[in-house]
């Protein structure tokens, strides 16, 4: 894990997933990008004199966030994170995260509970952008480097991402391995010996305990946060949006459930 991206949701650039991604380039030695956009959100029909304002809005937005850059930059020094950059984008965040996630190894995102428009929009962020976001819960305390990690395991390529995102933090961690039904991943393909997912972490250097889940797919999302939170997880790491973003909306999911409910940071991947 060498280069970690952060949305920075205020142009003062002071949010706990600002406070954490610092923390956590600094624990990892890894490099940090802070990226703030300044959205602009009107159509064709909104009056001149309306559209003007809202321009001048996201201007000032953008001036105050250049202007947080030194601030930043000298706080993420102090903690000895380098290199370290604060990117200023005038445009929608999700899209501005989409173009620079792919040099990046992570992406640490705050709830954003109660907000709307694409800045907050946690679903589109993770489609989007391709790499592991780490979603922060509504309420955070301090940075804590995750020791003991639960992880979500359907055997999907949805949860092979995370698990392999997860891979540097898996040497002496504790794992709680959440087995559920295991998805056909190649439908006319079978393998002598089939892929054991608790093998695969104890080989990276974790220390293994599988908790098999029984529950159905719809139902599986509490289960799995129950048995994260008896085990005193730091971290959730799990696969998103595996039957699709607008199926998980209106028929619930696995997803929804972690990201409306969760108490400790996600790792999610699709």
């Amino acid at each position: 894990m060498k280069t970690i991206l952060v949305h920075v949701r205020e142009p003062q650039g002071d949010t706990p997933a600002v406070q954490h991604a610092v923390a956590l380039a600094a624990a990892m030695h890894a490099g940090l990008t802070a990226v703030y956009a300044a959205p602009l959100y009107f159509g064709s029909a909104v009056e001149p004199a309306l559209a003007a304002v809202l321009i001048e809005d996201t201007r000032r937005l953008v001036a105050a966030a250049i202007a947080a850059r030194p601030g930043f930059l000298a706080r993420a020094a102090a903690a000895g994170v380098t290199p370290c950059r604060w990117l200023v984008a005038e445009g929608r965040p999700d899209e501005a995260l989409s173009q620079v996630a792919p040099r990046h190894d992570l992406l640490m995102l705050d709830h954003a509970d109660g907000d709307t428009g694409a800045g907050s929009d946690i679903a589109g962020i993770v489609l989007r952008t391709g790499i592991a976001c780490v979603v922060l819960p509504r309420s955070v305390g301090a940075f804590r480097q995750p020791v003991r990690l639960a992880i979500g395991w359907n055997g999907s390529s949805e949860a092979m991402r995370a698990v392999h995102a997860a891979l540097p933090l898996l040497p002496g961690a504790e794992v709680l391995l959440m087995q559920g039904e295991e998805r056909e991943r190649y439908p006319g393909l079978a393998w002598y010996p089939p892929f054991d997912i608790a093998e695969y972490l104890r080989e990276h250097g974790a220390k293994v305990e599988v908790q098999p889940i029984a529950e159905r797919a719809d139902a599986a999302g509490g289960a799995l946060l129950a048995h994260a939170d008896a085990f005193g997880a730091d971290l959730l790491v799990m696969g998103a949006y595996g039957r699709g973003r607008f199926s998980e909306w209106v028929l619930g999911g696995v997803t929804r459930d972690a990201l409306r409910l969760a108490r400790m940071p996600l790792l999610l991947c699709h």
